[in-house]
């Protein structure tokens, strides 16, 4: 407990997030621009566009002359910076480093430049410029991951008595998906802003419950997130080791951790998105090993979609405890039912009446009385895409289709 409680304790790893990359170290003005021409020049107030481009000398960025033909932020009869659609930040004066509000505002705390004084918006982005200076409509984006043992226990290795290699379990797909060269992410560096949370809770074996519940293991939303994203995944796999040797078990308090995020995610006008990762059966802080965390994860969802939060859902592999709960005329499909559901109430649609968490009811879940089921289930069920991944590739092709799907 004491490792985890170092690293990673809820209120220590949640005063981590920031406006990640929120604005640069520097965003004076660089001087006058120009005198004619309506757009803006880079860092400078100066304008450029239709009029004069602005004489050679007069600096619109760091170091690019807004001179005509010079400067990407000059030109003869357009601007960048000013009139581009996307205000991109950057050091040659295209859009400022700010670029309009502070390019990773979300979480507490402090990763990266603080922006200082930077003048958002159309003062030194440029007019236009999308919040956070970046591409992608200035979304962004941080996976959950359900980091429980089934994480690095499964897919279940073909010699029972051998452990795992940690690049054969799910966590290995997840690492190779999410960080490096050959990532699904690599084409999103400098354009959106993306991190990444591990979620758990740890007990001894002899405790009902978790002491601290839930525990996030986090990195703020970033530009420049492989590193950041690397030392998280190493981190998390040598605690998790070290978990195993001092025989503790990591549960997964799904529903908790959800709202811990959203709670944290400071709203603003760019979109907010939730990449969730499940590995089975959700645990609560005080539901363990049973069905009774389902209606609160959906609910969990609902709820970060009514405050701006979009949630997408990947399934690894499969999970035969939630047939017992199945509906419908197959009883195999617990698990697809179940991330169906999420994906339903992640986008704003509906979950329906005729769905898996309506057995619930059968279960005692609190108390001594059925489950009161606390998810909002209306209407006919949406349809919704959600992903169910079984191989490294699997998860590498779902992580790149949800982010293709984010920067239309």
């Amino acid at each position: 407990m004491d490792v985890v409680t170092r690293w990673v304790g809820l209120c220590c790893t949640l005063s981590l997030f920031v406006a990640a990359c929120g604005g640069g170290s520097s965003s004076i003005n660089g001087g006058a621009a120009g005198t004619g021409g309506s757009g803006s020049g880079g860092r400078s107030n100066g304008e450029s566009g239709t009029g004069n481009a602005g004489k050679s000398s007069n600096l619109a960025g760091t170091s690019n002359d807004a001179g005509a033909g010079s400067n990407p932020s000059g030109g003869s009869g357009t601007n960048q910076g000013g009139g581009g659609a996307t205000g991109q930040g950057g050091a040659t004066g295209q859009g400022g480093v700010t670029g309009g509000a502070p390019s990773s505002a979300g979480f507490t705390g402090t990763i990266g430049g603080s922006g200082g004084s930077n003048v958002a918006g159309s003062t030194q982005g440029g007019a236009g410029g999308t919040p956070g200076g970046g591409s992608c409509l200035g979304a962004h984006v941080v996976v959950l991951i359900q980091r429980s043992g089934a994480l690095f226990e499964q897919p279940a290795s073909a010699t029972s008595a051998v452990p795992l290699p940690l690049e054969q379990s799910y966590f290995g797909f997840l690492q190779t998906a999410l960080v490096g060269e050959a990532s699904a992410t690599k084409p999103y560096r400098l354009k959106l802003p993306l991190g990444v949370s591990f979620l758990f809770a740890v007990r001894d074996l002899q405790s009902p419950t978790p002491a601290v519940c839930p525990q996030l293991a986090a990195t703020a939303p970033a530009f420049q997130f492989d590193s950041a994203l690397s030392i998280a995944f190493a981190k998390s796999a040598e605690m998790h080791a070290g978990l195993v040797m001092a025989k503790q078990k990591e549960e997964a308090p799904v529903p908790e951790s959800i709202s811990s995020v959203v709670a944290t995610w400071v709203p603003a006008d760019y979109g907010r998105h939730l990449i969730l990762v499940t590995t089975g059966m959700p645990d609560t802080c005080t539901k363990l090993d049973g069905p009774c965390g389902i209606d609160a994860t959906v609910k969990a969802v609902q709820d970060a979609k009514a405050v701006g939060v979009t949630t997408h859902v990947i399934g690894l592999g499969d999970d035969l405890s939630f047939n017992a709960a199945a509906s419908g005329p197959d009883p195999e499909t617990g698990y697809e039912e179940y991330l169906q559901q999420l994906a339903n109430a992640g986008s704003g649609k509906s979950v329906g009446p005729g769905s898996l968490e309506h057995k619930l009811q059968d279960f005692v879940c609190d108390g001594a009385t059925a489950a009161t089921l606390a998810a909002s289930y209306t209407g006919t069920a949406g349809d919704a895409k959600y992903y169910q991944v079984k191989t490294a590739t699997d998860v590498k092709n779902a992580v790149a289709d949800i982010l293709a799907s984010i920067c239309l």
